[in-house]
Parts: C-alpha cells; sequence; structure tokens
C-alpha cells in the first residue's frame, strides 16, 4: 500500500481551488433558485470545502502521533489508485481488496467532514434532540457512503483497475452524499489529480 501523508495547507493550491470554486457554484445552482442567496450559499459551500479539507489534513496529523500498527497506517494513507494498480494482473482479486481497502481510505476524510458538520449544526440548530436527530442522519449517510464507495470501486475494478477504481469509488460516495457533497469537493479533488496523473503516466509509457 503507497503511504502518502499531505503537509499541512497542501490542499490550498490554485488548481485545487479554481475547481472548488466552480463546483461550487454548480452545487449552489442545483439548491438554491434566488440569485439573491447566490454569493452567499456559494461562499458557504466554497469555505465548508476548505475547512473540510483542512481538518482532514489535521486528523491524518494527529494519526501520525499515535502509536498505530504499520498495517493500519499503510490503509489509512493508501492511494487507491496506485493501490488498485499493483493488483493489474487479477480484476476479480483486485476488486475483492477494494471492497476492504476503500473503507480504510475513507474513514479519516468522513471523519473530518463530520466534525465540521456537527460544528455547523451547534450553532444552527435550537436544541438538543434536534441536533441529535440530524447528527444521526448525518452520521448514518457518511456510513452508507463509504459502503456506495467501496462497492463502487470494487464494480469499476472489474473494467479499469486504477482509474475505475477512483472514479467509482467517488461515484457511489457522491450520490449518497449528494446535499452535502461540496464537503467532498476539495477532498475528492485530490483523487482526481492522481487519476489524471495515472493515466498520462500510462499514455506517455
Amino acid at each position: 500500500m503507497l503511504m502518502d501523508p499531505k503537509a499541512f495547507l497542501a490542499h490550498i493550491r490554485l488548481d485545487a481551488l479554481l475547481a472548488t470554486a466552480a463546483t461550487s457554484s454548480i452545487v449552489v445552482l442545483n439548491h438554491k433558485s434566488s440569485t439573491q442567496s447566490f454569493i452567499l450559499s456559494w461562499l458557504s459551500s466554497f469555505t465548508k470545502a476548505i475547512v473540510c479539507a483542512q481538518t482532514s489534513q489535521s486528523l491524518y496529523t494527529y494519526c501520525d502521533s499515535l502509536s498505530l500498527s504499520p498495517a493500519t497506517r499503510a490503509l489509512l494513507y493508501t492511494n487507491l489508485h496506485d493501490s488498485a494498480l499493483k493488483m493489474t494482473s487479477n480484476n476479480l482479486l483486485t476488486a475483492k481488496a477494494m471492497l476492504s481497502t476503500t473503507p480504510y481510505t475513507l474513514i479519516i476524510p468522513h471523519t473530518a467532514i463530520l466534525c465540521v458538520e456537527e460544528l455547523l449544526l451547534a450553532v444552527q440548530l435550537p436544541g438538543w434532540n434536534a441536533f441529535l436527530v440530524q447528527s444521526w442522519q448525518n452520521v448514518l449517510k457518511s456510513c452508507v457512503a463509504i459502503v456506495a464507495a467501496s462497492i463502487g470501486a470494487a464494480l469499476c475494478s472489474l473494467i479499469d483497475p486504477g482509474v475505475g477504481t477512483v472514479l467509482g469509488a467517488m461515484t457511489g460516495e457522491s450520490i449518497v452524499m449528494q446535499t452535502n457533497v461540496s464537503a467532498l469537493l476539495l477532498l475528492q479533488h485530490e483523487r482526481f489529480t492522481s487519476v489524471f496523473n495515472g493515466y498520462l503516466g500510462s499514455m506517455i509509457k
């Protein structure tokens, strides 16, 4: 498995910011009909994506300080694209491996999303009952999204290990997250970059 920890603020790159800004606009247009609220809604979506990405990186940094086994540490930092390419001799075996590998790679990003979501809920919702109900729904949604991403990664690995693996995971994850997809923007941009770089590498070869 590939160990690939990111430096703090590594997500704040111009290409990532531009992609996130553009995608945030699409997210806002899909969920907001009033042009008056567009700017505030876009800013909220854009900021949320950045905060989630940096929270994710802080959690990775914290995990580095823990006494985790090398195997667990490797799984948490697995690059799905590169990991799938290492097992391309048998697509079925690759698909089975992605079913168990993908959940580990999504634990920290989804924990970061939940942390940000819970903070927003604590500010926005008036009572504990509403907070607990919505919190449970967010946790359930993240769990289902991880399962959907694992299935998507496995199915697409049968067709195209590597690029297909990542795209399948992202598709399954995004379908379940829906209204919370803005939180995935920068996190998924990193996976897009991995896919694009892998595709260029295969073309050059």
